[in-house]
């Protein structure tokens, strides 16, 4: 059987990490074929940002500024494989022209219109591990193309896809998906969202889960489990299952509070409810399909924003 994992770059950034992230290997009994971000985040040397300061640019090609951009990940495949075989788990890295993501040329947020596995699946009966370098694809030229700012996770879905799972865990820096960004209190992660809960969460600034990632899991079906790297067994499940959960999540966006919700019309009644019972009232407010933007006086609004996650 094998099992498909997406890494972020930060679990090899140190030593230290890199000894926590070597315990999700040693556990497995599975085959696993694992996508990887680039290691670090700006400041460390191959960290998409680090390698955006290098250049002006406007000077640049987007040909060329994809080709660079896409050394992050490159670099972090062949790290972790070396990692894994030195640690003595069979492990090979694969060449970006190999993956099989044939893509258009739109070099910096391409669209994948074909993907074939000829050339690296087999590897699976020779090695324990495949590495794959997250957020790269091809032209029909050969050229190298990405998928967009988080396009790792999305190369995991495709992933999936190509070795026909119904599931794909995404490891990142948090326990999984939670109401609020933010130290307003202490939060357990929500258990389960459905795909297009997930989708109104992106849409009111939550970055967790690349959107392109959601919605291409949505339409193979694919489960998606966001968990720590650090090993912690909680963790939240995306699929078709509904949270039921009237409000989904909350974020402060231009002094602004956004609601997430499947049933905006409801959600804000029941808040403006809440926030009138405290002498809170809208200055505007807007419903959208899947949000709905409330405006307070500047001076409550984090206390507004406590509110309702206590009553929610």
């Amino acid at each position: 059987m094998c099992r498909v994992i997406k890494l972020g770059g930060n679990a090899l950034s140190t030593p230290l990490k890199q000894k926590e992230a070597l315990k999700l290997f040693e556990k497995q009994k599975d085959k696993l074929v694992v996508v990887v971000s680039a290691i670090g985040r700006l400041g460390f040397p191959y960290a998409t940002d680090t390698l955006l300061k290098l250049i002006d640019p406007e000077k640049i090609t987007p040909k060329e500024k994809a080709r660079l951009l896409s050394c992050g990940e490159i670099v972090a495949s062949i790290v972790l494989s070396n990692l894994l075989n030195q640690n003595n788990l069979k492990a090979i890295s694969i060449s970006p022209l190999k993956i099989g993501f044939l893509s258009d040329s739109n070099y910096l947020k391409s669209y994948v219109n074909e993907i074939d596995n000829g050339q690296w699946i087999n590897l699976l009966d020779d090695y324990d591990i495949i590495v794959i370098p997250g957020f790269v694809a091809c032209n029909d030229q050969g050229e190298v193309t990405l998928l967009g700012r988080g396009g790792s996770d999305l190369s995991a879905i495709f992933i999936g896809e190509v070795c026909k799972l119904d599931q794909v865990t995404l490891y990142k820096d948090v326990d999984g998906v939670y109401v609020t960004q933010g130290g307003l209190m202490k939060q357990e992660p929500i258990p389960n969202l459905s795909y297009d809960e997930m989708i109104a969460m992106e849409n009111i600034g939550f970055e967790i889960v690349n959107l392109d990632a959601i919605k291409e899991a949505k339409n193979a079906g694919i489960t998606i489990y966001v968990k720590n790297v650090n090993g912690c067994e909680k963790m939240t499940e995306i699929s078709s299952k509904e949270s039921k959960r009237n409000m989904l999540g909350i974020n402060v966006v231009d002094n602004a509070l956004l609601l997430a919700s499947l049933n905006p019309k409801d959600l804000i009644k029941k808040v403006e409810e809440v926030l009138n019972h405290h002498h809170i009232y809208f200055k505007e407010n807007e419903i959208m399909k899947n949000y709905v933007r409330i405006k307070v006086n500047l001076s409550q609004l984090y206390l507004a924003k406590k509110l309702i996650l206590e009553y929610f």
